[in-house]
């Protein structure tokens, strides 16, 4: 393969060096890159540097997506890592690199990101069960999960007063059924499928109807 060219080149604001090869590529280097090697225009960049400026690029775009996921909202780690490889642009070694960096500035928390979300979710009105499989579902691991769901269940207080005030809620849009039979069936059905356990939906409908 023919080496690549030097077309073009600017020196930007913070003080590295963007580049454009004769193939329409460009790449900004740090000052410590351009400096170790020999770059003016018109200069040929033989194959291993370009192989090493091209990789550079790699780390540089993988770090710039997996901030701008960060960004928006807390990721775990495992669901930051499926983002990152959905298109298949970035290898799982460039990826993981990334998310120990990431993990090492303090922007990837697998635990503190499962506190949060236990709560967001709980707030919601569901229970442990529906928690536990929404929790896995955005990639944290069963182990953390189990132990996140164990606090969550221990707090009993809490959780009943949750479950107590989402069964009032449901019963409220249940008034025009006058059937006690299929009131209850339709609030055990609704609970259920908020993720609650069998014994908790028995002992608050059987504390309101």
């Amino acid at each position: 393969m023919a080496n690549r060219k030097v077309l073009k080149r600017r020196f930007l604001e913070d003080g590295r060096l963007e580049l454009t090869l004769d193939n329409k590529e460009k790449f900004v280097l740090d000052p410590f890159q351009f400096k170790s090697h020999y770059l003016d225009l018109g200069a040929e960049i033989p194959n291993e540097i370009y192989q090493s400026f091209f990789d550079e690029k790699l780390l540089s775009d993988c770090r710039k997506k997996a901030s701008d996921l960060l960004f928006r909202r807390l990721h775990s780690r495992g669901e930051l890592r499926r983002k990152l490889r959905n298109k298949q642009l970035f290898s799982f070694v460039l990826i993981d690199k990334v998310l120990e960096e990431m993990t090492s500035y303090g922007y990837l928390d697998d635990k503190r990101f499962a506190e949060l979300y236990c709560k967001e979710l709980s707030k919601k009105g569901f229970g442990p069960r529906m928690v536990s499989q929404k929790m896995r579902l955005r990639g944290l691991e069963s182990a953390l999960v189990q132990e996140i769901i164990q606090e969550f269940t221990s707090s009993e207080l809490d959780t009943s007063e949750e479950l107590l005030r989402l069964a009032q809620k449901k019963l409220k849009s249940l008034h025009r059924e006058v059937d006690q039979f299929k009131k209850r069936q339709k609030l055990y059905r609704y609970l259920a499928g908020r993720g609650w356990g069998s014994g908790d939906i028995s002992k608050v409908i059987a504390k309101l109807l």
